[in-house]
């Protein structure tokens, strides 16, 4: 495992959990890639999505936080498989290149389009 991939996905999962995480909030996570030449390329902007279903019939209330809670465990899972595990050799990212990548660096992207959080992208050093 990449130490650094490790303390960024850390890093990610804090940010989440401290932007008060809501049905609303649009998270992307920036793939910083270059081709196996070594060849930097345009970053991946690949949106985490998150569908969920709750039964809100009997208690509204307790079904919106059902369904908050259940995305940020999604949100969690995709960064603990997509950043804490990336892998350092060249590797083809769904939705991204038709070719073979290797990951440098991860960037998270919080929105809350209704004015909650704002979050940009994340230092790569």
């Amino acid at each position: 495992m990449n130490e650094r991939f490790a303390k960024r996905a850390d890093e990610f999962i804090t940010r989440i959990r401290k932007a008060g995480f809501g049905p609303a909030t649009e998270l992307t996570l920036v793939y910083d890639c270059t081709d196996v030449n070594g060849q930097s390329i345009e970053a991946l902007r690949i949106p985490m999505e998150a569908s969920v279903r709750v039964d809100a019939s009997h208690d509204r209330e307790q079904a919106e936080l059902d369904a908050e809670s259940a995305a940020l465990q999604g949100a969690i899972a995709v960064i603990e498989s997509e950043v804490r595990r990336a892998p350092n050799y060249p590797v083809l990212i769904k939705g991204g290149y038709s070719f073979p990548v290797i990951i440098r660096d991860f960037a998270l992207e919080i929105d809350e389009p209704f004015g909650r959080q704002k979050g940009g992208l994340s230092d790569t050093a």
